[in-house]
């Protein structure tokens, strides 16, 4: 809003211009598949792919609980996330870059 001097922005209230008006950032897959149906394909496989990462890295551990019990499971998780473990009287366990341990 214009208040006269400067232009204010306590008094717009999080207005948004209408989705239309904004530029959207498209990637150059997206532009390409309105126009190649394998590059669409490419597309959702790469997003299967990612989401399958995803499904992976949030699966349950309970089966490697029952066999190995509850500290097993916990240090195996916490290391799968990156972080480091130490078991009493050994020294820290940590991931590599790749995330082998």
């Amino acid at each position: 809003m214009w208040n006269g001097r400067i232009r204010g922005i306590h008094r717009l209230g999080g207005a948004v211009a209408p989705e239309g008006n904004q530029k959207k950032k498209r990637t150059i897959l997206q532009l390409l598949t309105n126009y190649f149906y394998d590059v669409e394909a490419l597309r959702d496989y790469l997003l299967q792919r990612e989401m399958y990462k995803v499904h992976e890295k949030n699966r349950s551990f309970t089966w490697l609980e029952k066999q190995h019990g509850p500290y097993g499971a916990g240090a195996f998780f916490i290391l799968k996330q990156g972080g480091a473990v130490k078991f009493r009287d050994k020294e820290w366990i940590r991931p590599d870059k790749y995330g082998h341990f």
